[in-house]
């Protein structure tokens, strides 16, 4: 799949995650990382099939390095997503009886300013400004080559 914008926004909208079974929350459990998995699957720079919280370490890792992520700061993550760039934003919950949040950055919609993100959770969105995917939780950020 081409790195672009348009192509990040195609395959958010292509999964149908406000209505695809696969993700929707139920029995209080979420698929944030089965979304993000999906995802960067279909990107072709997978991030490992596990629980958000094993993905943020594996993301950090020197084999998410080797996979080509990289850490990267708040502005550039917002950038290399509007460029099409595969780009996360991942919160590791500090309590590890509790689960992580992962989603995948899309450019903003037009004349609008900040971060935006494709996410399943408690909530599922296409495309959803980071705060209301987030909540209070400050996630780190990291893109792929």
């Amino acid at each position: 799949m081409p790195r672009s914008p348009d192509a990040l926004l195609a395959l958010a909208s292509d999964m149908a995650v406000t209505h695809n079974f696969a993700f929707s929350p139920r029995d209080g459990l979420t698929f944030c990382n089965c979304y993000v998995a999906v995802l960067t699957a279909a990107l072709r720079c997978p991030i490992l099939p596990c629980l958000a919280n094993l993905q943020h370490a594996w993301l950090k890792s020197d084999e998410g390095r080797m996979a080509g992520w990289m850490p990267v700061d708040s502005e550039t993550a917002r950038a290399r997503a509007g460029l099409g760039y595969p780009t996360v934003a991942s919160w590791r919950n500090p309590r590890d009886d509790k689960p992580g949040h992962i989603a995948l950055l899309v450019p903003a919609p037009p004349g609008a300013t900040g971060h935006y993100v494709t996410a399943a959770g408690s909530e599922n969105f296409i495309r959803a400004a980071l705060g209301r995917s987030f909540g209070v939780n400050r996630p780190d950020f990291f893109t792929h080559q």
